[in-house]
């Protein structure tokens, strides 16, 4: 909950208007509640919050040239272009990470999180988090936290 309070902050307004997030802060308290999947809800709860801000990032194209990504091949996620890039956008942008395809899929279709495997649905939340991290402008100890706390449940180390 601290967390999700935490990302509210940074990342919206004070006076900023927007009841689906309410409504979407209050389920997933909810689900947390009612769930071993925590990392499932979570990330319905991030890209909700991402959608309301307009900071949402760009799953089925190209951010840069906007065409159709490749049906095979890398793909790299750029925060300050503003979702993914395909391999010919990729090279000219210095701030990025490779994605893999596994995790585009859950991005682009997020109700695969509920079926799709713990360590999967922790990466994609591991690349939104780098996404706020880069909005925000700093990763906070509690963001840090719940990173940390996430992977103890998969035994992987932490990917920062």
């Amino acid at each position: 909950g601290q967390y999700m309070c935490e990302l509210l902050g940074q990342l919206t307004g004070d006076i900023d208007p927007h009841e689906a997030l309410y409504d979407a802060f209050a389920a997933t308290l909810e689900q947390l509640q009612a769930t071993d999947r925590a990392e499932v809800a979570l990330l319905g709860f991030e890209l909700i919050l991402l959608h309301e801000i307009g900071l949402s990032p760009v799953w089925n194209r190209c951010s840069s040239c906007q065409r159709d990504l490749p049906a095979k091949g890398h793909i790299y996620f750029s925060s300050s272009a503003g979702g993914v890039l395909c391999r010919d956008c990729e090279p000219a942008v210095i701030e990025k990470r490779f994605v893999e395809p596994h995790v585009l899929q859950i991005l682009q279709n997020p109700t695969m999180a509920k079926r799709a495997s713990r360590q999967n649905v922790i990466e994609a939340h591991e690349l939104l988090s780098y996404h706020q991290r880069e909005l925000a402008g700093k990763q906070t100890a509690v963001m840090k936290f719940v990173n940390q706390l996430l992977h103890n449940h998969t035994g992987k180390s932490v990917n920062e």
